[in-house]
């Protein structure tokens, strides 16, 4: 049986990953115990725990939608038109940017009390999915005429992604991150990726 050889490159590469663990092990050691942080350890790790939730589905997302374009590309074109919208899907878009926004501040409530942080990322949310809404909702052409595409469906599933890592953001810069917000984060996911689903389909 042939053994595979082992190149200088594979071989250097292997000593900075091994000297890169090390020195960050002797930092935290150093950073975290020595000096006696590790409340800000907790917090971290806590953070990029919930964090990871929307790392693992990004990447697997991510990696199902590049296979999607490159398909689209051989088959047709991103700027291929998926949907037509009527007005009754920017009413209904508006009616679930409202909901949710009730359902951050109903989770907060649910807890007792809502406070300026609750109120902050309520109101982030609100002012970039309005903004996400009038750039979806736009008239095209120098017409009436709105729709999305290819190109569209791609950048609204970022879109997505980016909403309940925004509230994650602002709740670990302002406080310590607790189950609350990740119960609101995990709410504006679910019910933005369900919506979108339905909104920018093939029909």
């Amino acid at each position: 049986m042939l053994r595979k050889k082992i190149t200088a490159y594979e071989m250097a590469m292997d000593f900075i990953a091994t000297a890169l663990a090390i020195a960050m092990s002797i930092f935290c050691f150093f950073y975290f115990i020595l000096g006696n942080r590790m409340g800000l350890a907790e917090d971290l790790a806590r953070f990029f725990a919930i964090v990871s939730v929307f790392g693992i589905l990004f990447i697997y997302w991510a990696k199902v939608e590049k296979n999607k374009i490159k398909k689209n590309i051989r088959e047709s074109s991103l700027d291929d038109i998926i949907v037509y919208f009527i007005k009754t899907d920017k009413i209904k878009n508006l009616a679930v940017i409202f909901l949710q926004i009730l359902i951050i501040l109903g989770i907060a409530f649910f807890n007792g009390v809502v406070n300026s942080i609750d109120g902050l990322q309520a109101f982030l949310f609100f002012s970039f999915s309005f903004l996400w809404h009038l750039y979806i909702f736009r008239k095209r052409d120098g017409s009436q005429i709105m729709y999305a595409t290819n190109y569209d469906k791609t950048k609204d599933i970022i879109f997505i992604f980016f909403l309940p890592t925004l509230l994650l953001v602002t709740a670990i810069c302002c406080k310590k991150i607790d189950i609350i917000d990740q119960a609101q984060a995990l709410s504006v996911f679910l019910l933005q990726y369900i919506w979108h689903k339905y909104l920018i389909r093939k029909k």
